[in-house]
């Protein structure tokens, strides 16, 4: 899958499957904008296999802290 495609992807996910469930919705939508810093910023292309550029974009999503721990991102 491209870059291009996991994009439209999340779209639909977002609008069609979860967007009513405040958890997952936030964590599609961190991931949709982590991609588009990337895409941005010329780090990634949207040719780009996602299966490549996985790990780039895994990492800009503010899901973790600068050292590499998982941060509290709802209320439990």
């Amino acid at each position: 899958m491209k870059v291009v495609e996991y994009q439209k992807l999340l779209g639909v996910m977002y609008r069609e499957d979860y967007q009513n469930d405040p958890f997952i919705a936030k964590t599609i939508i961190e991931s949709g904008w982590a991609v588009k810093r990337l895409l941005g910023n010329g780090t990634i292309s949207p040719f780009d296999e996602y299966e490549d550029v996985q790990e780039l974009i895994m990492n800009e999503t503010k899901w973790r802290d600068k050292d590499g721990n998982y941060r509290k991102v709802l209320p439990i």
